[in-house]
């Protein structure tokens, strides 16, 4: 192994010493409470524990036989208690989860300052979830009480902590259905779906991870049969010890999702004591923006990677565009899931544009592309709906699951299948799910990404996330034509900063072991504003980007640890928004400023490079964390191929040659495999045939098609029983002998770089034509 193999991934300056600050960072000091206080403040929670168990006990009773009582109990604490999790399991308590959290003072538990005076402003507390059977809820109560009427007695070696914890319990009461539904966003996603007509509502369910297997099992079977109970059915299952997780993906009818939506407590499956969270499915959606009509972008000629080195970046993204100019033989594309075929090429948006920038960085910044191509997996799949239209990990489809056997099949393999890229060591995760904005404790996706980090020795590159939110400003509408850009800026982070618990970083940002990278507002894009009302909300290119999120991690660490150009991003005055005050939307329509990266053609003539605002997606992987290449030479020329549709030409009454032309047209929704003129070949996807003769049978009618000449309107297509048709002129026509490509396919093309590759629908390489005609359907 070469000695840089071993270099770190980061680096650090070196240590310096330091001198050491005053003061410390002891627990805080709370107002003291006499023992007769604390009885009249927890007997009332602990007589309401009591009542509680004795409810479930009834209930299940009456529907599960065999299962004893349990309930969850959530305790907050105003300060961490040494070795609590060693008290709680003495008395069969069992530790499922503990928390970070904030906590309102009150008249009962309130923080003092250094003078010893009351302090009216939250403070830092820890949450326990911890279950409970009748055994372990009377010990507990044993304690209390021994601790509420003995206050002299001595307490045994190992719940010391008891005598220290009940003066600073700030609540203890058992989980319910508002803590599994409130703040997930599993409610709005139900009525959203159940508002565009959906027929059966998908749903996650994270479920307590208990200690045994079997109880695992139990607790499945259980969750099962009430989701049945409500008409529904289960299809995903899935639990990881390594992280104690544990959850499940199922979906029931819509008739069900009222009784949900309106939180009926007479619905078993919301009382479930198994169920920790209910979490809305199809997560880390981002929106499918298609790309503006734009010309053509020169790409500066550039040596292709060496195929015998193997890769060390891999992308966990929407699928790519394989096909793009320059995406071409740079993609190690492996989709065990079958993705591919569900991503329309003109859909395959976020996934190509990530590639893009891996590889080549800005395009307009020039720089070399890597010499090595890049490992692609996709997790995301294009959905186009009435609702909304986005790329996302489908429904039935558990984020933590597939991220695991993605990882998984990197470094070990899967079934017989061998390790795919066990020489990566960085892996970008450009996504993040808006449903589940860090709060305090790590997510489950957070958490597989540091033990996948620890477990293979790779780098995780995480997206802080973004948020496009309109920014409200403390400024009259009448008065802002009138306000610098210093003010300007001024407002707009002082507005983005009062905001700042509604931007906090999205999961899986918050991971430890990761490398969170935040937008800067910058590009090398040296367009400026579109229009004169629009506004530029920085002109310091250091500053975070608006739209991108930010704010403290797990244990208040600095969170993202890196910024990277991300785009400048545009806004303008919202039309018709109420009140006095501004408003500032961002731009939605895609367009310079910004970075600009490759991305499908709207029409899917040939790929096309567009400006990519920040607001489209997420940060790419640092390019400085990977290798670039020194070499500079000329580009090979590459086709572009679509995946399941194939180029279509029909540019001559002359045999251009017998590969198909990369100037593709619609036919219908058909493309055909070769010229009309060059062979018979059948229209792809279809059973038409192209005759020897040069007639279409295409299974639908053509009438009234312009001649393509000079100012001729669009040919128009009817859906009327299947008939040939001569093809008809062409502007241009490609020469039958080896010439063509510089008469066809040279630099002044505007396909230039698009022509011959492998071998696509068993059609051989040929020459490329340079002009292109779009027939629309």
């Amino acid at each position: 192994m070469a000695n840089g193999d071993r270099l770190p991934l980061l680096l650090f300056q070196e240590p310096v010493p330091a001198t050491k600050t005053s003061g410390g960072f002891g627990r805080p000091k709370f107002n003291k409470r006499s023992r007769q206080e604390v009885a009249g403040y927890l007997d009332p929670k602990l007589s309401r524990l009591d009542q509680a168990l004795e409810s479930e006990r009834i209930r299940i009773q009456a529907s599960a036989a065999g299962i004893e009582p349990e309930m969850v109990l959530v305790i907050e604490l105003a300060t961490e208690p040494s070795s609590f999790a060693a008290a709680a399991r003495a008395i069969g308590l069992e530790w499922l989860a503990e928390d970070e959290i904030d906590i309102d003072p009150s008249d009962a538990i309130h923080p003092l300052n250094a003078k010893g005076k009351r302090q009216d402003k939250r403070f830092q507390g820890r949450l326990f979830l911890t279950m409970t059977d009748r055994r372990a809820l009377d010990e507990l109560l044993s304690r209390w009480r021994k601790w509420r009427d003995q206050p002299e007695a001595a307490w045994p070696y190992g719940e010391t902590a008891w005598r220290d914890i009940f003066p600073l319990i700030v609540d203890i009461r058992p989980w319910g259905i508002d803590d599994r539904l409130q703040e997930t966003g599993v409610l709005e996603d139900l009525a959203e779906r159940m508002k565009a007509g959906e027929e059966s509502i998908p749903f996650e369910a994270e479920l307590w991870y208990r200690q045994t297997a079997e109880r695992r099992a139990l607790a499945e079977g259980e969750v099962g049969r009430l989701v049945r109970e409500l008409g529904g059915t289960v299809t995903t299952r899935f639990q990881l010890k390594d992280i104690r997780y544990h959850a499940l993906v199922g979906e029931v009818p819509v008739d069900a999702v009222s009784h949900l939506l309106t939180l009926d407590r007479n619905v078993e499956l919301l009382r479930c004591n198994d169920v920790w969270l209910f979490r809305p499915v199809g997560q880390c959606a981002l929106p499918l923006i298609f790309a503006p009509e734009a010309g053509e972008t020169a790409v500066s000629p550039a040596e292709m990677p060496d195929p015998a080195l193997p890769p060390i970046v891999a992308l966990l993204d929407g699928v790519p565009l394989a096909g793009h100019e320059l995406l071409e033989d740079r993609l190690i594309i492996d989709d065990p899931d079958g993705f591919e075929a569900d991503a329309k090429a003109e859909q395959r948006m976020h996934g190509t544009s990530m590639a893009s920038l891996i590889l080549h960085g800005e395009i307009e910044a020039t720089e070399d592309p890597l010499p090595r191509r890049i490992y692609c997996r996709p997790i995301m799949v294009p959905q186009v709906t009435a609702r909304n239209s986005e790329e996302h990990i489908p429904d039935n489809v558990l984020p933590v699951d597939l991220i695991h056997r993605a990882v998984r099949r990197l470094f070990e393999g899967e079934g017989e299948t061998d390790a795919q890229a066990p020489e990566v060591r960085i892996i970008s995760l450009s996504v993040g799910d808006p449903a589940r904005p860090f709060l305090h404790g790590l997510s489950p996706w957070a958490r597989l990404l540091d033990w996948l980090s620890y477990q293979y020795g790779v780098l995780f590159v995480v997206s802080a996330g973004n948020h496009a939110d309109a920014i409200d400003l403390d400024i009259p509408k009448d008065a802002w034509s009138n306000t610098d850009a210093e003010t300007r800026e001024v407002e707009i982070l002082r507005a983005l900063k009062a905001n700042a618990r509604n931007r906090r970083i999205l999961s899986p940002a918050e991971s430890i072991n990761a490398l969170t990278v935040g937008a800067a507002h910058a590009d090398a894009c040296p367009q400026g504003l579109r229009a004169s009302y629009h506004c530029d909300p920085f002109k310091i290119p250091s500053l975070a980007s608006p739209i991108s999120a930010n704010g403290l991690g797990f244990l208040r660490a600095i969170k993202p640890e890196i910024l990277m150009p991300g785009g400048r991003q545009i806004y303008e005055e919202a039309l018709g928004a109420g009140g006095p005050h501004l408003r500032l939307v961002s731009l939605k329509n895609r367009g310079p400023p910004g970075q600009k990266t490759a991305v499908p053609s709207p029409v899917l003539r040939c790929p096309a490079s567009w400006t990519r605002p920040s607001g489209f997606g997420v940060p790419a992987t640092p390019r400085r964390l990977q290798p670039v290449s020194a070499r500079n030479s000329s580009r090979r020329s590459k086709r572009f191929g679509l995946s399941r549709m194939a180029p279509y030409c029909r540019h001559g009454m002359t045999p251009c040659s017998s590969k198909p032309c990369s100037s593709m047209e619609r036919v219908g929704a058909k493309r055909a495999s070769v010229c009309a003129t060059c062979s018979s070949r059948k229209l792809a996807g279809t059973k038409s045939r192209i005759s020897s003769d040069g007639s279409w049978d295409t299974g639908v009618s053509i009438r009234n098609v312009s001649s393509g000449a000079p100012g001729a309107g669009p040919p128009s297509w009817d859906s009327e029983p299947s008939r040939k048709v001569k093809p008809m002129p062409s502007r241009s026509h490609c020469p039958p002998t080896s010439a063509a490509k510089a008469a066809c396919g040279g630099s002044q093309s505007p396909l230039r770089g698009l022509a011959r590759s492998r071998r696509v629908n068993n059609v051989t390489e040929g020459q490329r034509c340079g002009s292109r005609m779009t027939l629309p359907i």
